[in-house]
């Protein structure tokens, strides 16, 4: 089950979708057939406005990844396009970026610590 993360753009609110169509969406845009092509993508969203400054290719990057996951969510009644993500201003295309960060923390799947066993394996004769 995952967290529902809500982003508010250009004064509407929209759910996040983070279910396969989103995955599909993006591979059909980029031009990817493999979910590892995709999933590189997200990576730069841990470098967005690193030392370096950030990318107008990330920032598009971004926009789409966003159209994708807001039209992944059945329950959005409405859709916003990358090209209008993209004009908005700055500081709202800014803050868009954190919480789609943050929604992405709280949805990762959570790995179960293995389990560990203090029993004590019976000892095996060796052969000579």
């Amino acid at each position: 089950m995952s967290n529902i993360v809500e982003i508010k753009l250009n004064g509407k609110t929209f759910k996040l979708g983070y279910g396969m169509e989103v995955f599909l969406q993006l591979g059909e845009l980029w031009g990817f057939d493999t979910l590892e092509q995709v999933n590189e993508q997200f990576q730069i969203l841990q470098n967005m406005g690193g030392a370096n400054g950030t990318s107008l290719k990330n920032m598009k990057i971004v926009s789409e990844i966003l159209e994708a996951m807001i039209s992944g969510s059945p329950e959005n009644g409405e859709r916003i396009k990358a090209i209008d993500i993209r004009q908005l201003p700055l500081v709202e295309f800014q803050n868009a970026i954190v919480e789609l960060t943050n929604g992405f923390v709280k949805n990762m799947p959570q790995q179960e610590p293995e389990e560990i066993s203090f029993e004590k394996k019976p000892k095996t004769r060796k052969r000579k």
